[in-house]
This record gives structure tokens, sequence and C-alpha cells, in this order.
């Protein structure tokens, strides 16, 4: 029996598992076991739409264990706390008992291994950002984010002198989550009006900053796009601020620049960097790492590491083509999910050596809030293009259908669409609790 061990359960790690059961399926000799801290599952680029408060989680919130049941792979849950490549067993923290006795730390064994851990935040030893910073890395996160802005908008709806008040909401990170973050916020404050905050004017009484330290947004983007992104935010009323170095962030979250500047700032977000996952270091041996992340093959294999694969944003893959890693995003983890999946089964069946991996890039996508949709497409006929408006937005939204039905199946996938949209018709606009 080949036991397939996959840590990490984001759009990469949980892909996998469910592309893996289903083609084991009439396998049972084989099986694959997801891992992850949490109990359910959440995709990652909608989490700014959380902390803005435009969307509720509640629908796009599924159950790991649910999904093992449905597709026929394995759940445990708990932090990765050791692993023994000698032995091929991977020991899991268990947990704090509600009521009654803990749940121990378990070992699990494995054959395959897959790491899929994902990033987190990177604060390049900023003073003040840890302390006095929001991030967006965790559901949790997205949801302390979306308690202060609306506590602080409800303080000052409520202060006698109204009028006078201002909030200053600051993000730091011109890349695409924070341009996403900004053009969402100027959408919920626009929308405060419709439920009851009276003496709130969203022209007169918040501003909304944007700070990037490169010369322009978006930096791996195309420069058209950037402009008219930038262009787009302002439009909105969003200060655009380049060229902008932050040394450090003062309580209460106001920000002080390279050039000693002191922003006033009473949320500041952090979305300026990821890095790899810190336990990285405590898991592996330093031949297996690349500055942090996991030194891969071209077939995904971790180097110095027999039988040890490792896709999405804790790999460090160079792709050949432009002799630089790929980047950090949710098409690369399912690009990769999917491929790892076909080469397992060739390895496990019928013991071929794995082919390597070929990353296809379909372009990048930013959304603008309700307002607009930004990117370029990539394909093989049309090189790369430009798009805008309409069929932008509708291609942006269709990365999430594509992994809904991952996840789902075609016909529960799409039931489930279809009661999303209805949902959306009946819903409020603001997630205000």
């Amino acid at each position: 029996m080949a036991e397939i061990l996959i840590l990490g359960g984001g759009a990469g790690g949980l892909e996998l598992a469910i592309r893996l059961a289903k083609k084991l399926r009439r396998r049972p000799e084989h099986r694959v076991t997801l891992v992850d801290r949490k109990m359910t599952h959440v995709w990652k680029p909608l989490f700014h739409e959380v902390a803005a408060g435009t969307r509720g989680h509640s629908g796009d919130e599924i159950s790991y264990l649910s999904l093992a049941e449905m597709h026929g792979f394995r759940f445990r849950t708990g932090d990765v706390l050791h692993i023994n490549q000698k032995d091929k067993t991977v020991e899991i923290s268990g947990r704090e008992g509600t009521f009654g006795e803990s749940i121990p730390n378990r070992t699990l064994n494995y054959d395959h291994l897959v790491m899929a851990l994902g990033s987190e935040p990177r604060t390049f030893g900023i003073p003040g950002i840890e302390e006095n910073c929001f991030f967006l890395d965790t559901l949790h996160q997205a949801h302390r984010y979306r308690d202060a802005l609306f506590e602080h908008c409800l303080r000052i709806d409520t202060a006698p002198d109204a009028a006078q008040k201002q909030l200053h909401i600051s993000v730091i990170g011109g890349g695409a989550t924070g341009v996403e973050l900004a053009a969402e916020l100027t959408q919920a404050i626009r929308h405060l009006t419709r439920y009851g905050f009276d003496a709130f004017d969203p022209e007169k009484n918040v501003k909304v900053r944007l700070i990037e330290a490169a010369p322009r947004l978006l930096p791996v983007l195309d420069e058209k796009l950037s402009k008219k992104a930038q262009t787009r935010l302002e439009e909105l009323g969003v200060e655009v601020r380049t060229s902008c170095k932050v040394q450090k962030v003062l309580p209460g979250g106001s920000i002080q620049l390279d050039d000693d500047i002191c922003l006033q700032s009473d949320i500041t977000a952090w979305v300026a960097g990821i890095g790899a996952p810190d336990s990285l270091n405590k898991l592996f041996e330093e031949e297996s790492l690349n500055t942090g992340f996991l030194a891969v093959r071209e077939t995904l294999q971790v180097e110095n590491a027999e039988g040890i694969w490792a896709l999405g944003d804790c790999a460090r893959l160079v792709d050949a083509g432009v002799g630089r890693p790929l980047p950090p995003k949710a098409q690369v983890a399912s690009q990769q999910a999917e491929h790892l999946a076909t080469e397992l089964c060739r390895v496990l069946l019928s013991s071929a050596k794995p082919r390597p991996f070929r990353h296809q890039d379909r372009g990048s996508l930013v959304n603008l809030g309700g307002h607009s949709t930004i990117g370029q497409m990539m394909g093989n006929l049309m090189g790369s293009q430009t798009i805008d408006g309409w069929f932008a937005r509708r291609a942006y939204k269709m990365l999430y259908r594509r992994h809904q039905l991952i996840l789902h199946g075609n016909v529960r996938g799409s039931l489930l669409i279809a009661s999303e949209l209805l949902r959306e018709r009946v819903h409020p606009r603001l997630k205000l609790h």
C-alpha cells in the first residue's frame, strides 16, 4: 500500500488531493491523506473582499472533512511538527480538548510526501509592522480588519462633531492584493450611508491611501496596466504614493517614510510581501532550501529529499523561459497540482520517471471592486492581450468558478454557483458583523 501525504490544504494542496483521489479511486492499495491546521478551506484571493466587508465568507468556507468524504481521501488536522525522512514519517500536533482530554500528537507514514504549505507575510525587519499593522493572510485576520474598519466608521458616525472627524486608512503594498483592497474599501465605505450611518460622509470623513515602494503599482504587470490601475484608483478617491519606502509604523498605525514624513493612519494594512513559511527551516536541511523556500527540480521533486515533492508558494522553481522563479499565484499552484496528480499516478502505477513541469502563463487579472477589472490574457494564438471592462470582470470571476468546479464537481459545482448568484440578489451588500 502506498501512502501519499499532502501537507497544506490551500488551492494547490486541496486540488491535488481531489485529483489524486479521483485517479486512484479504483486502486484501494493507494491512499491519499491531506493535512491542514484548519478544518475549513476558503480561497485566499477572496480575503480582501472579506476584509472590506463586501463579501461574507460563510458560503465560500468548505469543510475539509466533507470534501474528503465526497472525493475519497482522508483528512487530518494539525500543525506539522517534524519530518523524519529516514523513517518516512510526519509528526503533526494534536489540539486542546474543550470538554475533556486533549488530542495527542500523531505520527503519519508516507511513501510520497507533498509540501503545499503556502507562504507567510514578510515584514523585512521594518519596526512596528507586526505590532501595529493588520495582515490579510488568514480568514481570522480578514475578519479583524473588517471589524476594526466598521468600528472606526461607527465611532465617527456617532461623534457629536462627526462632520469634523476623519478616518485615515492606509494600505502598504501596491501589488495585486493592495490595489484590490484599496478599491474594495472605497466601494464598502460608499455603501455605509445605506445602513444608517446618517452623519457619515464617505467623501469628507474617510481617506484611503495606497503606498508602494516601487516606482509604480503592479510592478510585475505591463506598465500600461499599472498606469490604468493608478488612474482608476485616483478616480475613486484613493491617494496613491509610489517610490515611498516605509521606515517604521508607529502605535496606532501612523507611518514614517524614508524622507522623514509621518503620515497619519488609523488603520494600516500590510500586504507588501510574502515569503516562505518559517517552519520549512525547521523541517528541512539547508541543502533542500533556496532562500528559505524549498528548492525543487523541474519535476517538482525537492532537492536532496527522496520521495518529497513541493508545489505552490512554498516551492522555488526557476522558469527556464524567463530565468526567474515562478510567481506565487493561484494559477501556478493549480497547474502544478494538475501536473503532479498525473505524474504521481504514473510513478505509482507504472514506475515511470516523472516528467518535468511546464508552466503556461495565462496572464493576470486585477479586480478594482465593483468598478472595473483590468489585466493581461496570454494565449498561443494572440500572444499577450490587454483586457478591460466587462470581459475582464467575467474572466476574473471565472478563476474562482473554476476552483469551485474542481472542488465540487461539474454538477454540484454548477448548482452551488447558481445558488450563490441567487444569494447575491437577496443578501445585503455589506457584511457588517
